[in-house]
């Protein structure tokens, strides 16, 4: 069981499921394994533990930053949520830095 788990997670760090901007679609990070490309064939849920697989346009909008990364919905309220905790000067920062990391997407560094 602790074997297992410890795979899992060893899966999860290599095999992440990632969006490829030249492809336009969500990939893994590395090319999974033969077992465990069989296993997802058999059983697609099984491999949940590396990130969802989201339909292209959905990832392309999570990597460009207009679709929250765990709503999927449009940021319609980021400008309210930045500005939430702006009376706290520790707040502030924590928010801002976190609306930063959550919109960082390998298509947008350019930008």
């Amino acid at each position: 069981r602790y074997a297992e788990r410890f795979q899992r997670v060893l899966n999860a760090f290599q095999h992440s499921r990632v969006f490829d901007p030249a492809r336009g679609e969500m990939v893994e990070l590395l090319e999974l394994p033969p077992d465990l490309a069989a296993k997802a064939k058999e059983d697609p849920a099984a491999l949940d533990y590396l990130g969802p697989k989201l339909a292209p346009e959905v990832a392309r909008g999570v990597a460009e930053g207009s679709l929250h990364p765990r709503t999927l919905e449009q940021w319609e309220n980021a400008s309210s949520i930045a500005s939430a905790g702006a009376g706290a000067s520790a707040g502030a920062g924590a928010s801002s830095w976190i609306m930063q990391r959550s919109l960082r997407a390998p298509c947008a560094a350019g930008a």
